[in-house]
């Protein structure tokens, strides 16, 4: 374009017409509205040209109707016929039969080069399966494009499949314009509530497009409440009506919707193919995800508790009086412990009465103690007595061990007694336990004893490694001191040291020594 010239023409003005009129080349000027060459070298000339022309086609649109197509069509002179639309001049001006043709098949030729793709209309329409597409390959190969395909201001809306493949087989297609639509905002629910009412679409395409549609409702709801305040009504809530548009939309609940929502977030690719072609179903896939997510979540709460394995866990020749007597007061920050039952002492009472009050002065008014018992009811009212005289700790629960995988042989008057008891108290200045998982902090834990059959236990009534691990993690925290008076080969210790805690204990059976050494425990000498 010459500056100067379109400069000199912007200062003269054009009084004929409205149109931008540029040179292009040496001895004529281009319409920029019309794209039409008129044979002209100056602006006044152009203007007039152009003016003159206008006016002679309204004349000749207003005699002549074209019926055989929808542009309107304008005679040029005494050789020919300028279509408006197409802007491409059209045979013999007295044949409009030749012309309307000749239109037509322009169009056709040239009509995927006029239509506009949107790249985010087009992400709003589902794509089609194999089936799908190769049916309406078939349909259109056989049948033609029976569909016009839906444009917005020149965007296709409506028809991306269809054209595609139009396209793609040179097959002719028709196109209509939607001019009822204002905004770009009206288009793109225009588009998805277009699919939602012609497609037979499983729950989650449906669930897909409404969620497509929701910051454009939001924006509809947005712009309804500005209205609505400026008339003086009273605001609503602006989330209600979107859930509500989106229900009703959908023909799905929102709790369909928000589950669908979920699943668009955190599912694979192949999770959500499965669901748009039906072969799963929202909830089934929205129950599995959340599982593993909390599984995902359980294991990094279970690996902030535990620390960096430490110092292997000490074991000592000793009784347990000694062994206890031998420690400062308040140094432990945890007591976990397997005493001998009343059927391997002589006076159960006695005994718990010896050693209970002494272990639970070495423990921090921080500390907690857990101490495991049979189910007998007189050992049970044994360390009652004792645990309910003391003022130190307080008992918070007596909790329940069960197991299902060791029941021995059935009494003939009792019922089996497949449970153990542990008595767990805490201290006055004791924080909250720490149980990120909730199954872990019933009070009864169920969980297979370990099994001589599977070759992972090393003495009768050797507690899981799984129920110690639960304890510590739940009462201590990395660099805890954990004593264990009655160590045996060693479970509770060991378990104490793998995740990171300082792990002491004594155990005064030489081939429970043995044991708990041969496990990973290291033998300590005391003077």
């Amino acid at each position: 374009m010459n500056t100067e010239r379109d400069e000199d023409f912007m200062e003269n003005g054009c009084h004929n017409c409205s149109h931008l009129h540029y040179v292009k080349g040496e001895e004529s000027m281009f319409c920029d509205v019309r794209e039409r060459m008129l044979p002209v070298d100056s602006w006044t000339s152009a203007a007039n040209h152009c003016g003159g022309w206008k006016e002679s086609e309204e004349e000749e649109i207003d005699e002549r109707n074209c019926v055989n197509c929808v542009h309107s069509h304008a005679v040029n002179g005494e050789e020919g016929v300028l279509c408006d639309v197409c802007g491409k001049m059209l045979g013999d001006a007295g044949n409009w039969d030749i012309f309307a043709k000749d239109c037509a098949d322009y169009v056709n030729e040239n009509q995927q080069h006029q239509i506009r793709i949107d790249e985010e209309f087009k992400a709003l329409i589902p794509p089609l399966s194999n089936e799908e597409r190769e049916s309406l390959e078939g349909s259109i190969v056989a049948d033609g494009c029976r569909d016009s395909l839906v444009l917005w201001d020149g965007v296709l809306i409506d028809g991306h499949h269809r054209h595609e493949i139009c396209t793609r087989l040179g097959i002719e297609f028709n196109t209509v314009e939607m001019a009822n639509l204002e905004t770009r905002n009206d288009a793109r629910l225009w588009i998805i509530r277009n699919q939602l009412g012609r497609r037979n679409l499983t729950n989650y395409q449906r669930a897909e497009l409404v969620l497509k549609l929701k910051p454009a409702i939001a924006e509809k709801a947005k712009e309804n409440l500005a209205t609505h305040t400026e008339q003086g009504y009273q605001k609503s809530g602006k989330a209600v009506v979107v859930d509500k548009e989106l229900s009703m939309a959908s023909g799905l609940s929102h709790d369909t919707i928000s589950k669908a929502d979920f699943i668009g977030q955190h599912a694979d690719e192949e999770t959500k193919q499965a669901l748009r072609t039906g072969e799963t179903s929202i909830n089934r896939e929205y129950k599995r995800i959340k599982h593993n997510d909390e599984l995902k979540e359980r294991e990094q709460m279970l690996i902030a508790q535990r620390g960096e394995k430490g110092d292997p866990a000490t074991i000592v020749k000793m009784d347990s009086l000694t062994f206890l007597e031998g420690l400062d007061l308040e140094s432990a920050d945890l007591l976990l412990t397997d005493p001998p039952y009343m059927t391997d002492v002589e006076d159960i009472k006695a005994f718990s009465a010896s050693w209970v009050p002494i272990a639970l002065d070495r423990v921090k008014s921080t500390g907690r103690a857990y101490i495991c018992a049979g189910a007998y009811p007189r050992e049970i009212q044994a360390y009652l007595s004792v645990l309910l005289e003391q003022s130190r700790f307080t008992l918070e629960n007596i909790l329940v061990w069960t197991y299902r995988n060791t029941l021995g042989p059935s009494p003939a008057m009792a019922y089996k007694m497949n449970w153990q008891a542990i008595f767990y108290l805490r201290g006055e200045d004791a924080e909250p336990l720490s149980c990120p998982v909730m199954v872990e902090q019933f009070s009864v834990q169920d969980i297979n004893a370990p099994d001589a059959r599977m070759g992972v236990r090393y003495h009768s009534w050797e507690k899981p490694m799984e129920l110690a691990d639960r304890f510590i993690r739940h009462s201590t925290k990395a660099g805890d001191i954990v004593i264990d008076p009655f160590a045996g080969t060693g479970t509770f210790l060991l378990a104490a040291a793998e995740i990171g805690r300082k792990a002491m204990g004594c155990d005064n059976d030489d081939v429970m020594l043995s044991m708990a050494m041969e496990r990973g425990c290291k033998r300590a000498y005391r003077s």
